[in-house]
């Protein structure tokens, strides 16, 4: 079987597609309605899932501390 390289969907693209989809949820589970352009920053998404450097960091302050015992 052939195959190609990736295809790129920015999400600021894509996920606006899903926006019936929200609003079928928010119904369905009784959600607080919040504007479908309010729930996520599908921009910022792209750069977070695109980015060319490592974005993983140590959020544990005391995992960097040295303990005296």
């Amino acid at each position: 079987m052939d195959y190609t390289d990736p295809q790129q969907v920015p999400l600021a693209e894509a996920m606006p597609l899903h926006r019936g989809l929200w609003e079928k949820l928010v119904e369905q589970y009784d959600l607080v309605r919040t504007p479908f352009e309010n729930i996520a920053g599908w921009d910022f998404g792209d750069f977070l899932f695109r980015s060319e450097f490592d974005l993983i960091d140590d959020q544990d302050p005391s995992s960097r501390v040295h303990r005296v015992s």
